[in-house]
């Protein structure tokens, strides 16, 4: 947000571009002072508002608040959702703005970019969450432009067909052409641990330490300003964990020793360890290898949950296992165990048949 505080005053006040020209406020509407940044933030609307309601409005382009938007993004959000949020808007939100006057933003062209984004193939939910934030902010300067008329559409076909899944047997197909040692722990982990793939990437020797494995920390999909990688906290408060070490990852640690490197590192002028693109080049490669359709990064997540949960484990135990919440196990995962209604068909047709040979019985 565009609020500073002034040493030499002891007070808050409000700063902002528009149209090329700086405007500052250092009181509220009567007249007093902000002495607190909250009191700054909050009238910053107001101000904003005072200065569009002449008619200026029409000099002012969508692009003046880019900068500010992402600023206040930045402030409000952890540095994970911040970067994809920031990737998102840059890539695929700011296009829809950019060179527009404020007042060229109507809610009909609000339905054109939602009917634009729902027909995309991916990552809709979080274009348009983007998207309705942004029109939130270009509220503050144009108060009937309606947010809601940005969502996402209701789905036609069932979430069974968007996810892809191996079974262990298929996965040890999958395993069995790996040749180099880093690349079958890698896709271990991610099988056996239903990690992220963030949260493997980020990995360091250090992290399997006291006969466990330490999740704490996550390598982020994009690049900061310099195009480093950057590292963040795991996704939420739940994947801060630690795990038992199974013996299917022992042989990979067998005299290994337990320095700061990145488990899976590499050697370039900006990247320590393996991105995100590579990886995923190598489950190309490997599922070509191993003659078996190719899933995504995550779905190796989706198949460890899947392989548990129907193994007889309960949600509570795999959420705990995989890093998240049961609700999210139980809303999100639980149509992956195969043959799930048949069981209880199974189930129910044996019970039945037990009761008529009991009432058989007692008749005899």
């Amino acid at each position: 947000m565009p609020v500073y505080f002034r040493k030499e005053r002891k007070v808050w006040y409000i700063r902002v571009f528009i149209g090329g020209k700086r405007f500052i406020c250092y009181t509220n509407a009567a007249g007093e002072p902000f002495t607190r940044k909250k009191d700054a933030l909050q009238f910053e609307p107001v101000f904003i508002s005072t200065l569009t309601d002449s008619g200026s409005s029409k000099k002012i382009k969508c692009d003046e608040f880019f900068g500010l938007f992402m600023r206040d993004a930045r402030l409000r959000l952890k540095m994970t959702t911040y970067t994809g949020n920031e990737y998102c808007f840059k890539k695929h939100i700011a296009p829809f703005f950019e060179g527009m006057y404020i007042e060229d933003v109507t809610n009909s062209y609000l339905e054109k970019i939602n009917s634009t984004i729902n027909k995309r193939k991916a990552n809709t939910r979080i274009q348009i969450y983007v998207a309705k934030k942004f029109v939130k902010y270009l509220k503050k300067t144009k108060v009937d432009l309606d947010p809601e008329r940005l969502f996402l559409a209701k789905r036609t076909k069932p979430n069974e067909s968007d996810y892809k899944i191996y079974s262990e047997g298929q996965f040890k197909q999958f395993a069995s052409v790996i040749d180099n040692e880093s690349h079958r722990f890698l896709f271990t982990l991610l099988f056996y641990y239903g990690l992220r793939i963030g949260e493997a990437l980020g990995l360091r020797w250090s992290d399997f330490s006291d006969g466990q494995l330490h999740i704490r920390r996550s390598l982020l999909r994009f690049v900061d300003a310099k195009g480093n990688q950057t590292v963040s906290t795991p996704k939420t408060r739940n994947s801060i964990r630690d795990y038992p070490i199974i013996d299917v990852i022992k042989p990979f640690l067998e005299g290994r020793k337990l320095t700061n490197d990145y488990c899976f590192a590499t050697k370039t002028e900006h990247y320590s360890a393996l991105s995100y693109s590579e990886a995923r080049r190598l489950t190309i490669r490997y599922a070509k290898l191993a003659g078996i359709f190719r899933i995504r990064l995550h779905e190796f997540r989706h198949s460890c949950v899947s392989w548990l949960l129907s193994n007889g484990m309960n949600y509570r135990t795999v959420a705990r296992w995989v890093g998240d919440t049961e609700s999210v196990v139980l809303s999100t995962y639980s149509h992956l165990i195969p043959g799930e209604k048949d069981q209880i068909a199974v189930f129910l047709n044996g019970g039945i048949r037990e009761k008529k040979t009991e009432n058989v019985t007692a008749a005899a």
